[in-house]
């Protein structure tokens, strides 16, 4: 059911998944039950310098269109759904032609994101995510006040398990790593990429890596 996944070896921004871990929130018809807030953490980069793009190195990721590269009619290509705010495909990416572009143009200070378009097929274990972003600020786009990832394991009986990340973005494409433990009964997984801030600020996502357990 699930695809393999390449480990990359060599100059590789995709490193030390195996260090995640986090405690998954989960969802019920009476509200959230045994969740965490996620806390603010300094991107890694565990002295490897960024690698080039998800669709020329390893590992493979479960997500369609993981790097941006292909074009769709709106937004940031097919795989991607529109979430709060506006998407749009943009160049340069890390390393590679094309990234995504999320802004909040709601009007206040509010997420803003983008969701993948349909649910990564998945079972019950730990899964791992990582997607690299960066502040456009050579560019004018203003920062938000932190980047922002939300893992949604959907569970056979309507439930839902969640966990999310939160980093401090910068100008220079940085990682950010996220996990979680999906329960049994886990029949896929949704991802939400993007970030918290005033209305007109930005953020670039490119390279997103989902691995199975």
């Amino acid at each position: 059911m699930l695809a393999s996944v390449l480990v990359a070896s060599g100059c590789s921004l995709f490193t030390s998944l195996d260090d995640l871990d986090g405690d998954p929130v989960v969802e019920t018809e009476g509200g959230v039950d045994g969740g965490v807030t996620p806390e603010a953490s300094t991107p890694r980069t565990d002295g490897e310098a960024p690698r080039t793009d998800a669709s020329d190195a390893a590992p493979a990721s479960l997500v369609a269109n993981a790097g941006f590269e292909e074009e769709g009619p709106v937004g940031c290509g097919p795989g991607w759904a529109a979430g709060i705010g506006s998407a749009r495909r943009v160049s340069p990416g890390s390393g590679s032609p094309s990234a995504c572009r999320v802004c909040n143009d709601t009007g206040y200070r509010d997420l803003f994101f983008v969701r993948s378009a349909t649910a990564i097929d998945a079972g019950p274990g730990r899964w791992q995510v990582q997607f690299a972003g960066r502040v456009e600020a050579d560019a004018g786009y203003k920062a938000p006040y932190f980047s922002w990832m939300l893992l949604r394991a959907k569970l056979a009986d309507g439930g839902v398990a969640t966990d999310s990340k939160k980093t401090t973005p910068d100008g220079t494409w940085q990682p950010t790593l996220g996990s979680i433990d999906a329960p049994p009964g886990t029949v896929g997984l949704e991802l939400e990429l993007g970030g918290d801030g005033e209305t007109g600020s930005c953020y670039a996502l490119d390279d997103v890596v989902v691995v199975p357990p």
